[in-house]
């Protein structure tokens, strides 16, 4: 699970403990990222992909902890509200 504010994103590790029945959350990433707006972890749990306020689109790596890729010019002119992943058939 990932959360984003104005100046950070987050991605949670959930754990679910079924002799308590109750899901335990804790910080596995804390990236320093302003303006996002919208998160998407890919499958494979290795890469989030970030949309920014000024509409450009960030690829993260989780396992390395580092930006692999910002693409400014050929995404978006405003705000990147919204993210989803679709599998072709």
């Amino acid at each position: 699970m990932a959360t984003h504010s104005f100046d950070s994103v987050k991605v949670w590790k959930i754990d679910f403990m079924a002799q308590q029945e109750e899901l335990k959350l804790h910080c596995s990433h804390s990236i320093d990222q302003a303006n996002v707006t919208a998160v998407l972890i890919l499958p494979g749990n290795k890469y989030l992909i970030m949309g920014t306020k000024e509409g450009s689109i960030l690829l993260y790596d989780l396992q390395a902890n580092e930006l692999v890729q910002e693409i400014v010019e050929k995404a978006h002119t405003k705000e990147v509200w919204e993210l989803a992943m679709h599998t072709n058939p």
